[in-house]
């Protein structure tokens, strides 16, 4: 049986890990409105580059938070 502690690190991991998914699949959408205001020659490309280097955080976030939590449930699974 898991510690109530445990559970409750497990329950915060796996909303920030769905929280970070649901803004990584928006910013994948924002990142291709930007990409293709790029393709169509805007001419000031500061913004795109930005939203760009943003979706990219928001990505590589919600693989760190993904990998630390199943890292958890194997842990906690192994304990239990």
């Amino acid at each position: 049986m898991l510690r109530r502690g445990c559970m409750e690190d497990l329950k915060r991991s796996l909303v920030t890990s769905l929280a970070l998914g649901t803004m990584s699949v928006l910013a994948f959408g924002v990142g291709h409105l930007a990409l293709t205001d790029m393709w169509h020659g805007e001419s000031n490309l500061s913004l795109e580059w930005n939203v760009l280097r943003l979706a990219g955080l928001v990505v590589i976030l919600f693989h760190v938070s993904a990998f630390a939590t199943m890292w958890q449930v194997f842990r906690a699974l192994r304990e239990g």
